[in-house]
């Protein structure tokens, strides 16, 4: 039988980790490559900012809401005839 394909011999050369000033030098980022930008916040061309904000859903049934004056005037209306 013949090998087909290249064949390898991988070899472990470096088994210990580097020192932890220059590990956190390595893996540093420049600040131009960190994304520091506020979520939701937009500016236009004019230079005016603007913002999203996120409610959360509401239950129509636990809201008081008052019947509006002008049906209860025509209700009152109407029933008197």
């Amino acid at each position: 039988m013949k090998e087909i394909g290249p064949s390898l011999d991988l070899k472990l050369r470096r088994a210990k980790l580097a020192s932890s000033e220059l590990y956190k030098l390595a893996c540093r980022q420049p600040k131009i490559l960190r994304d520091n930008k506020p979520k939701n916040i937009e500016t236009n061309n004019l230079g005016e900012k603007r913002g999203r904000i996120h409610v959360g859903r509401q239950d129509v049934n636990k809201i008081p809401l008052r019947p509006y004056k002008v049906f209860i005037c025509c209700f009152y209306f109407i029933r008197e005839y």
